[in-house]
C-alpha cells in the first residue's frame, strides 16, 4: 500500500480513536486509546515516534505525569515506537556485538534477581525488562540520522521548560519553609521539587546542558544562538533547583570538558565564571552544594550515603562473582551496615541502592554483571570518543559530554537504574556516528550558500544548526 493510503487510513482510525479518547473519562482506558491512536499516527509518520518519545521522556520525571506515565508504561512505550519502523521497513540493524551484549545483560539480570536474589521468575523478567528496554528496543530506531538528532534537541527543549515550574516550585518549598537555616531549607526543598525522584530529573538536566553547549559554539549568529543561550541558562537553573549535589559535580565536569576541549584559556574563564557564579546563586543551592564538599560541612544524607558504599562493597566482597542478586540491595543492607549512629531510625527498605551506580551493580550482580555492564560503557564510550575525533558535529562531542556528565552523576546515585535517563542517555549517545558510520541527512554549514541551477534552498540556519552534520 503506498504511504498516501497508509496516512489517509490511518488519518481517519485516528480520528475516530481522538473522538473515543475524549469521550471517555476512564484515565486506563485513555491510556489504552491514547496508545493505539500513537500507533497508528507513528505507522504514518515513523519519525514521529521519536519526536514523542523524545518529549515523553523527561515528561515522565514530573510529579503531574509520574500517574500516568509511569515506569512500566514508559518502557511499553519505547517498545512501541518499534511499530512504525517496523510497518515502513525503516528499522536500523544494530552491531551483532551490541545486540549480544544487550541481551546477555538483561538475561543476567533476571537470573541474578530470580535465582540468585530469591525473586520469582515473573516478577523478575517485569523488572528487569522495565529497566533494560532502552537497551534492548532504542538502538532499532535511534542512529545517526536527521531524525534521531532532531528527537534529542526536542527533548532538550522540552527539558528547558520543564525548569521553569521547577524554579517556582523549589522557590515555593523554600518560602514554606519557614524560618529555618540555609542548609535544613535546602533539604526540605530537595523532598518537594516538581520530579518524582530530584536525583533523577537533575541527571536529565545535565544531559540537556550537554547536548546544548556542544551545539552553541556551531550555531550560527543570530536568533538562533541567542535562543541557544537562553536554553542553556533554563538548563543551568534546572540542575541547580534540583537540589541534586550528583548533579551539581556531574555539570561542573560537563561545563570543564567543554571549556578544556576549546583552550586552556577556555578552562581559565570558565573557572572565573564558575567563581561568579557561587556568589550569585540563592543560599540554599549554596548551602546545598557545600553540604557535600568538606569533611566539616557533611550533613546526615551525606554520612548515610558514605555508609552505603562501604555496605556496598562489604557485600562484594563477600558474594565476589555473582553478587547478592540483582534488586536485592535493601533486603540485605541491615546484616552489612556499620554506621556511627543510631541505626534504628533508618528506613532499610528504602535504600534500594548504594547511591552509586558502579558500587550497586558490583554488590548486586558482582564481577559477571559488572563485566557486561562494563563492556556496554566501553562501546558506548569508543562510539563518542570515535564521533568527537572523526568530525561527527556536535553530536559527537554531545555523545561524550553526556557521558561525562552521567558518569559523574553516577558516582554519587543510580541515574542509569531510570529507563528515563538510560534513555535520553542512549539517544544521546546514538546520534553520534560510530566506527563504519556517517551521519545521514544532515545539512552542513556549507548547505547555507545561495543554491545553484537545478538545487533547492537549504531548510534554514536554525534548523541546519540543530540537525548538525560530519563537518559541523
Amino acid at each position: 500500500m503506498c504511504n498516501g493510503k497508509l496516512s489517509l487510513l490511518a488519518g481517519i482510525a485516528a480520528a475516530s480513536l481522538a473522538a473515543a479518547l475524549l469521550s471517555t473519562g476512564s484515565a486506563v482506558t485513555a491510556v489504552v486509546v491514547g496508545g493505539v491512536l500513537l500507533l497508528l499516527v507513528t505507522a504514518a509518520a515513523p519519525d514521529l515516534s521519536l519526536y514523542a518519545l523524545a518529549v515523553v521522556l523527561p515528561v515522565s520525571q514530573t510529579s503531574f505525569a509520574a500517574s500516568l506515565i509511569s515506569p512500566k508504561r514508559l518502557a511499553l512505550f519505547i517498545a512501541a515506537c518499534l511499530i512504525g519502523p517496523m510497518v515502513t521497513r525503516r528499522l536500523i540493524r544494530p552491531t551483532g556485538r551490541a545486540v549480544a551484549l544487550g541481551t546477555a545483560l538483561a538475561a543476567y539480570f533476571v537470573v541474578s534477581m530470580a535465582l540468585v536474589g530469591g525473586s520469582g521468575i515473573n516478577a523478575s523478567v517485569r523488572t528487569v525488562l522495565t529497566v533494560i528496554a532502552p537497551i534492548l528496543f532504542l538502538p532499532l530506531i535511534a542512529g545517526p540520522t536527521a531524525a534521531t538528532r532532531r528527537a534529542v534537541v526536542l527533548c532538550c527543549v522540552t527539558m528547558a521548560f520543564l525548569a521553569i515550574p521547577e524554579v517556582l516550585i523549589s522557590e515555593t518549598s523554600l518560602a514554606s519553609a519557614g524560618n529555618v537555616t540555609a542548609v535544613a531549607g535546602a533539604e526540605i526543598a530537595a523532598g518537594r521539587t516538581g520530579s518524582v525522584n530530584h536525583n533523577v530529573e537533575g541527571a536529565l538536566f545535565v544531559v540537556a546542558l550537554a547536548v546544548l553547549l556542544a551545539i552553541f559554539p556551531r550555531a550560527q549568529r543570530g536568533l538562533t544562538r541567542l535562543g541557544l543561550a537562553a536554553l542553556i541558562v533554563a538548563e543551568a537553573a534546572g540542575v541547580m533547583y534540583s537540589f541534586s549535589r550528583a548533579s551539581y559535580y556531574g555539570a561542573i565536569a560537563v561545563v570543564a570538558v567543554f571549556a578544556v576541549r576549546r583552550s586552556f584559556r577556555g578552562l581559565i574563564g570558565a573557572a572565573l565564571a564558575f567563581g561568579c557564579l557561587l556568589l550569585l546563586l540563592p543560599a540554599a543551592v549554596n548551602a546545598r552544594f557545600t553540604s557535600g564538599t568538606s569533611s566539616a560541612s557533611l550533613n546526615d544524607s551525606s554520612n548515610v550515603r558514605l555508609d552505603l558504599w562501604s555496605s556496598a562493597l562489604r557485600m562484594f566482597d563477600s558474594h565476589l562473582v555473582l553478587g547478592v542478586g540483582y534488586q536485592n540491595f535493601a533486603a540485605q543492607l541491615p546484616a552489612y551496615f556499620e554506621g556511627s549512629y543510631n541505626t534504628a531510625l533508618l528506613q532499610f527498605q528504602d535504600f534500594s541502592y548504594a547511591h552509586n551506580t558502579f558500587l550497586s551493580i558490583l554488590a548486586e550482580t558482582g564481577l559477571v554483571g559488572a563485566f557486561l555492564a562494563g563492556i556496554l560503557i566501553t562501546i558506548g564510550c569508543r562510539r563518542a570518543w570515535y564521533a568527537t575525533r572523526s568530525g561527527g558535529g556536535w553530536a559527537g562531542e554531545s555523545a561524550l559530554l553526556a557521558l561525562v556528565g552521567i558518569g559523574v552523576c553516577s558516582f554519587f546515585g543510580e541515574p542509569l537504574f531510570d529507563p528515563a535517563v538510560l534513555a535520553v542517555l542512549l539517544l544521546t549517545v546514538l546520534a553520534a556516528p560510530g566506527p563504519g558510520e556517517t551521519a545521514l541527512a544532515a545539512p552542513g554549514p556549507s548547505d547555507l550558500a545561495a543554491p545553484g541551477p537545478g538545487q533547492t534552498a537549504p531548510r534554514g540556519r536554525a534548523r541546519a544548526a540543530f540537525s548538525g552534520s560530519p563537518g559541523a
